[in-house]
């Protein structure tokens, strides 16, 4: 399923807030280990309803990507079950 990942993202060496759109196939699980980086928070949504924000209000709410696969998917189906809508700014 096409996911939104709203992580920081390397740009020109800097940390910079991103939105990502994986494709239809991705292993979201394995994906987060390289786009945004084991240790780093992410949030996933299956939708955004109201377009990319431009930022979140928190990260400490954030799934923190872990070396393992298990474990990220644990807890992108956790978040997937109750998306934190109130974290998005736009």
């Amino acid at each position: 399923m096409e996911m939104k990942m709203i992580c920081t993202v390397k740009r020109r060496g800097v940390d910079t807030f991103g939105v990502v759109t994986t494709a239809d196939n991705t292993d979201h699980a394995t994906f987060v280990k390289n786009v945004p980086g084991v240790g780093k928070p992410f949030y996933i949504f299956a939708t955004l309803p109201d377009g990319n924000p431009s930022a979140v209000t928190t990260w400490a709410d954030a799934i923190v990507v872990n070396s393992d696969a298990s474990v990220n998917q644990q807890a992108i189906d956790a978040m997937l079950a109750n998306p934190p809508w109130d974290v998005l700014i736009y």
